[in-house]
């Protein structure tokens, strides 16, 4: 072979391997975006050099502007796009069990080592010591990089943090759990916050500016509430007029954050909705006598609502009380022992239903059986479509309670006759359930709730009454996907029940499982309410059915544990509780029995 001339097509070195004094900003998203296949600029990038133990090596991380698109979809970690080259030649971006944690996945890294083996298999390069450090390595990188940008352009800073702020709770959460309170702490402190006061401070600014004495973080968390309503709560008020700041929290990760950082500063975390709030500068006795003056000059008012209203009106609250009386209502019954066990149903966050093709409605305003299938509607000759991805979102659940995803599961039929049943029959799984054995930490309660099972099935159809002797089926919510977790009966007051309600309603909306939109039906709760004495066998189970909001759960729970005091102290034992199928009056505060609940279900 003849060679007339060479001519060397590529005469820039590796931009990782320059001086980043001699790479200007365009340089830098050039490479990014033709490397990356990105089409939008990164928000910041890092470029450095370093050693680990006897290999060097120098590295580029690039923050993009966006996440991807099925972030919050995936349980794990998305796919990662982190390289790794030897001497500029690329190796490998599988890390197998040393991958990025899932609140980094997203990041895009380029390191390239000059002292590791390029003649040796994948298999033996992945047991090298080097690359079970990459992980700490982008990770502590990272959080200097945050850092200086904080430090150095808080404006662009907080335009990072509209896309990144929710991720950096989520690395908090990720590195308690891991045990790694460094990466906790760090992380901890580049988080935003908004309060009654100031926006966008961080939890060091929020401890530095705190008031003489105060040794409590106030906070109040309502899930997608506005700040500008949060700032005007009944629960700050008091708060605010003693000159006490208050960080505002409307994220579903912010609870879910809390229950593991618990203190920062040196000062725990301290919900300013918490019945017996204790601020720490009162003047007790001086409190109590205004208390007592207020309650002699409302009395006459009082007394004539309670003899207005008769038995309407179940307790006297004055306003001083709901702090320095810090007893729950359950204490009302104090000779009873309360018996709670809470079936949830939330519908998946599926573009498609359980078992057809048929779109599931985006939202309450579409027209009625107008998102239906053959299938919907039970016509004969056809047959069920398993959506895989109702799969995916249940073993995502599954994870986040720490239940045992079981290797055989299977659906069974449920039968009963009902409108809102086409076929006859629901199915759902009660033999082979998808997942056992998992539980809920309660934060407040600092008590664990175990869960039996986790469970796939049909929802039903909407009726609705057309008429005094009319009733008419939508089938569009025929047949979506709904996950059904089953508690054990281990709450023991209508307060835990609603904060094992909200807390599992965080998880789920945390983790991309369901909205848990409660006021729009996409996630209902039927209540199991039993009471008896101590010494004596577990009462008559009855149940609440279809409870749409925390509040519902708790005044529900808390009627028919008096309710069934009652018949068990003054009804003759003829009238003993039965075991039935209730519906909750809201606007009476009241329970309605519906049916008489069949002691064993019709499972095929």
């Amino acid at each position: 072979v003849t060679v007339e001339e060479w001519v060397h097509l590529n005469d820039q070195p590796p931009l990782w391997s320059r001086d980043p004094k001699d790479v200007t900003d365009e340089e830098y998203k050039n490479f990014y975006k033709a490397t990356f296949k990105q089409y939008q600029d990164p928000v910041l990038w890092h470029h450095f050099k370093g050693d680990s133990g006897p290999v060097s090596f120098r590295a580029l991380i690039f923050v993009p502007e966006s996440l991807p698109e099925d972030y919050w979809q995936s349980p794990q970690s998305t796919q990662q796009d982190t390289r790794l080259m030897v001497k500029r030649v690329f190796i490998t971006s599988e890390f197998g069990d040393h991958k990025l944690p899932k609140w980094m996945s997203w990041i895009k890294v380029i390191i390239d080592a000059d002292d590791l083996p390029l003649n040796v298999s994948r298999e033996t390069l992945q047991s090298n010591r080097f690359l079970k450090q990459i992980k700490n390595i982008v990770t502590a990188r990272f959080i200097q990089t945050m850092t200086k940008t904080a430090e150095e352009d808080p404006e662009k800073y907080l335009q990072v943090l509209k896309t990144y702020n929710t991720i950096m709770k989520l690395g908090v959460i990720e590195s308690a759990m891991e045990g790694k309170s460094g990466n906790r702490d760090k992380l901890t402190g580049l988080i935003r916050w908004d309060t009654t006061l100031r926006n966008n401070i961080s939890l060091q600014d929020y401890v530095d500016a705190r008031k003489e004495g105060q040794n409590q973080i106030f906070f109040l968390a309502n899930i997608g509430q506005s700040i500008e309503n949060m700032r005007h709560s009944v629960f700050v008020e008091k708060l605010v007029a003693r000159g006490y700041e208050v960080v505002l929290m409307t994220d579903t990760m912010d609870e879910i954050l809390v229950s593991n950082l618990r203190v920062f500063g040196n000062m725990r975390f301290q919900d300013a909705a918490k019945k017996g709030l204790q601020y720490g500068d009162e003047d007790v006795e001086k409190e109590k006598k205004d208390l007592e003056k207020f309650k002699e000059d409302y009395k006459p008012l009082v007394d004539f609502f309670v003899k207005s209203t008769k038995e309407a009106v179940k307790d006297e609250r004055y306003p001083a009380e709901t702090r320095h009386n810090s007893t729950s209502t359950s204490q009302k019954w104090a000779d009873w022992n309360i018996v709670i066990g809470i079936e949830m149903h939330a519908q998946l966050k599926t573009r498609r239903k359980l078992f057809s093709d048929s779109l599931v409605p985006e939202h309450m305003f579409v027209e009625s059986n107008e998102r239906i299938t053959l299938f919907d509607a039970a016509f004969p000759g056809t047959l069920p479509t398993l959506n895989s991805n109702c799969i995916s979102l249940a073993i995502r659940a599954a994870l986040a309670l720490q239940a045992e995803i079981q290797s055989r599961s299977a659906f069974d039929r449920k039968h009963y006759f009902y409108g809102d049943l086409p076929v006859g029959y629901q199915i759902t799984q009660n033999y082979a359930p998808f997942a056992r054995n998992g539980h809920v930490n309660l934060p407040k309660s600092r008590k664990q709730v175990r869960i039996k099972q986790v469970q796939i099935e049909q929802d039903t159809a909407k009726s609705f009454s057309s008429g005094s002797e009319r009733t008419e089926y939508d089938l569009n919510r025929a047949g979506m996907a709904l996950l059904e977790i089953v508690s054990q009966p281990d709450m023991t007051s209508p307060e835990e029940a609603g904060e094992y309600v909200k807390t599992l309603q965080t998880i789920l909306r945390s983790v991309g499982v369901s909205d848990g939109m409660m006021e729009a039906g996409s996630l209902r709760c039927d209540v199991n309410v039993s009471i008896h004495r101590d010494g004596e066998p577990l009462g008559t189970r009855t149940e609440i059915k279809n409870l749409n909001s925390v509040r519902s759960v708790v005044l529900a729970t808390r009627a028919e544990v008096s309710r069934q005091i009652r018949l068990l102290t003054s009804t003759p034992s003829s009238q003993a509780i039965i075991q039935q199928t209730l519906t909750f009056d809201e606007d009476a505060v009241q329970v309605i029995p519906l049916r008489t609940k069949e002691g064993v279900e019709d499972y095929r």
